[in-house]
């Protein structure tokens, strides 16, 4: 049987602090708590926000990296490529009138750029929540978008609806 003794257990600690150190990738220090969006940054989520709204897929798809990701956990499924990604938008109703109209609200999830969806279908009078699209921005573009239900609204704490405004 091992034993545990403290020395042992603070020099696994260094060596797991050491190998996260060298393979973590390089961005994380922008993970770091309290750390606020650039201008740049900004002016992407409402410029992100302004075509979603609008809605403007064309001018949404000039927002996008070339090799942008797309993901819907916990459904299957990963699309790559602002092509694909817009595409795959618009296939499922994006900027009809059967779709609805959005209200986006800026926020962030796990340190990172979000925007909160809400919806509004043809024939409702206020806007429910849709889905928050966490963003990585790279190079001055959305380099992945990781979406999940608008059930999690709650727990950003997010309102559970919006008036027609």
């Amino acid at each position: 049987m091992l034993e545990s003794t403290e020395p042992a257990i603070n020099s696994a600690l260094q060596r797991a602090r050491a190998a996260m150190k060298k393979h973590l990738p390089e961005p994380r220090t922008e993970w770091a708590p309290g750390t606020d969006a650039t201008a740049a940054e900004r002016e992407l989520l409402e410029r992100y926000v302004e075509f979603s709204e609008t809605p403007d897929p064309l001018a949404l798809k000039r927002l996008l990296s070339e090799d942008v990701r797309f993901s819907m956990p916990p459904q299957p499924g990963v699309w790559d490529g602002r092509d694909e990604v817009v595409g795959g938008w618009v296939d499922g109703g994006f900027g009809s009138e059967a779709f609805g109209s959005l209200r986006c609200v800026i926020t962030r999830a796990n340190r990172q750029p979000a925007v909160a969806c809400y919806v509004r279908r043809p024939g409702q009078d206020r806007f429910s929540p849709m889905a928050i699209d966490v963003l990585r921005i790279v190079d001055g573009a959305v380099g992945e978008i990781i979406t999940f239900d608008g059930a999690v609204f709650g727990w950003f704490g997010l309102r559970g609806t919006l008036g027609d405004a």
